[in-house]
């Protein structure tokens, strides 16, 4: 049974933690949050009896194999173990980075929780901003692991576990799962036919699995080809309508109710769609700082926040989601583009890009199309690309307002690819290890924990991911038809002419409300007298923004929204 629990402890000696631990055997104690789903054969291999909760198995088998466990496991979790008898603490995380885990490691102190927020309330947590963590904020939108807005404080590794020896006062972290080996692996010698048969397979086994082990659920549906997958597979698989939600608007170039209406109907489920108020967006925005243990400037966290409130009130218990199909089945934009960029001799790219910058019209106040194009010229290689195509703010603004010159980013330096791994993997291998794991799933997973829901992600399962990785690009995008063996399953239960059409997404009027609705709280929050007091931002540099935009200059709405969430977030859980 899953389990949804609150992780958490603080040593600041050697035995003032034990207390914090849910389950102890012997002079091992553990404390978990998730879900086990190979436990049959892993009771087979070690001798483990299936009557243990999955915590008290998880906690068996590493009495017996220790961090081996880790490499076996099918699982969705996080965990802490503490073996008393070597003073060591294992932290770990899941293979696709699902759960979140964090640390903060300071002098003699090591602190260690599921939830970041609970840090702050320990007297040995320094509520310090990490500066670098904040341009990493600006940068994208989100911080991206290892950093979190604090100083000394990490997210463990998606698949990795961290060793903390208490004695000696030391920290190291160690993979347990490559997902770019899953790239490097031989391309299948299967036709398009059997392709599509196998992971079809896969993935309703992926989606029946999840149900055995879930409450009263439901399914997000947005109209895409992601969710409406997930919601044909629970529906065909269920004897009683299963609930299915959607956010609409009012605006109609934004508005997909009606789509995911339509596919609902043709699917036979329960279909509760909620169109946005005044009152909606005046609750949800302010409720982000509490929701989101960091700043967090995806503006698709509104209709987000808004849909788990809605699915709890209709007694919804777990929700079934589509994040990961994107990676899993290939949207990989910018595929011609990245591929002409790099089909070009780099010391010739890295000329032009020298000559372009030293033009004096070069000096953007906005990532424009041009000046990403300047940076891509002096990638090396697909992830520096997507790192040069994604910054909400240019370094040099970033610089600006944050009153400092030396920022380090190394979220992307440790993503590499072997020879063997096509330009597709590159690419959607890229966006799964940091805006998937950082931003998506943050988005989802946190607004459904505040609701008290689970998340079910069918499409982030190691066999079909395995599975996908080994498929060659030109059947994954076929002709440029990007999701082709998603979209081959899909047409068996959806009739084509209703799937195809331009996906919209978590679409908000953004500046329509930032000068409407919330422009009382925009004044209220992001002014000069908040900026100078709390001595993080340059309140000139931050106040020309805010004004900029109010003046009619729509492009300043992106880093706007991004300073209000911030400020936001720091009134809630720095300043009070």
């Amino acid at each position: 049974m899953y389990q949804m629990n609150k992780i958490f402890g603080s040593v600041c000696n050697t035995s003032s933690f034990e207390s914090s631990f849910s389950y102890k055997r012997s002079n091992f104690f553990i404390s978990f949050e998730g879900i086990v789903y190979n436990k049959e054969s892993l009771s087979k291999k070690f001798s483990l009896s299936l009557c243990l909760s999955d915590e008290e198995f998880l906690l068996e088998a590493f009495r017996k194999v220790k961090t081996d466990i880790f490499y076996k496991i099918d699982a969705v979790f996080s965990c802490v173990i503490y073996d008393k008898t070597d003073q060591k603490i294992y932290l770990a995380r899941d293979k696709m980075g699902i759960k979140p885990l964090y640390f903060y490691h300071y002098q003699k102190t090591f602190i260690f929780g599921n939830r970041l927020r609970d840090f702050t309330k320990c007297k040995s947590f320094h509520k310090e901003i990490d500066k670098n963590s904040l341009s990493n904020y600006f940068t994208y939108g989100y911080i991206l692991q290892p950093y979190t807005i604090y100083k000394n404080c990490y997210k463990v590794h998606s698949a990795h576990f961290a060793l903390y020896d208490i004695k000696n006062n030391t920290l190291k972290q160690q993979k347990y799962w490559s997902l770019e080996d899953c790239y490097n692996e031989p391309k299948l010698k299967l036709d398009e036919e059997e392709i599509t048969k196998e992971a079809q397979r896969l993935l309703q086994d992926s989606v029946l699995k999840r149900v055995q082990n879930s409450k009263n659920y439901g399914s997000f549906l947005s109209s895409g080809y992601d969710s409406s997958m997930i919601a044909v597979i629970l529906q065909k698989n269920s004897s009683a309508k299963i609930k299915t939600f959607t956010i609409g608007f009012h605006e109609k170039d934004i508005n997909e109710a009606e789509d995911a209406k339509k596919i609902a109907n043709f699917i036979g489920t329960q279909h509760i769609t909620h169109y946005f108020s005044k009152d909606d967006i005046l609750k949800t925005v302010p409720a982000i700082s509490q929701i989101y243990d960091e700043p967090f400037a995806d503006y698709g966290a509104i209709p987000t926040v808004l849909l788990s409130k809605i699915a709890k009130e209709h007694n919804i218990d777990t929700l079934f989601g589509g994040d990961g199909g994107d990676e899993v089945f290939a949207t990989a934009d910018d595929i011609e583009r990245f591929d002409m960029l790099l089909s070009i001799p780099y010391d010739i790219r890295k000329a032009v890009n020298i000559l372009l910058n030293s033009l004096h019209f070069l000096s953007y106040e906005f990532p424009t199309k041009y000046y990403k194009l300047v940076n891509l010229l002096k990638s090396n290689d697909i992830p520096d690309m997507i790192k040069a195509k994604v910054p909400l703010f240019t370094q040099d603004k970033i610089k600006k307002i944050l009153n400092d010159s030396d920022f380090e980013d190394l979220s992307f330096e440790k993503i590499r690819f072997g020879r063997q791994s096509e330009i597709v993997d590159r690419i959607i291998g890229t966006y799964f290890q940091t805006f998937l794991i950082n931003g998506e799933l943050i988005k989802t997973t946190q607004s459904l924990r505040y609701c008290q829901i689970e998340e079910r992600f069918p499409f982030l399962d190691e066999k079909l991911f395995s599975f996908m990785a080994k498929v060659p690009s030109d059947i994954k995008v076929k002709n440029r038809d990007k999701k082709h063996v998603l979209k081959n399953i899909i047409y068996r239960y959806i009739p084509k002419e209703m799937m195809e059409r331009e996906k919209k997404g978590f679409s908000i009027p953004l500046s329509k409300w930032l000068k409407g609705e919330l422009n009382p709280l925009l004044l209220d929050v992001v002014n000069e007298e908040n900026i100078k007091k709390d001595g993080i931002l340059d309140y000139k540099n931050i106040i020309a923004i805010r004004d900029k935009f109010l003046d009619s200059k729509e492009k300043y709405a992106a880093e706007l929204w991004s300073i209000l969430i911030y400020q936001l977030w720091y009134e809630k859980n720095i300043r009070l």
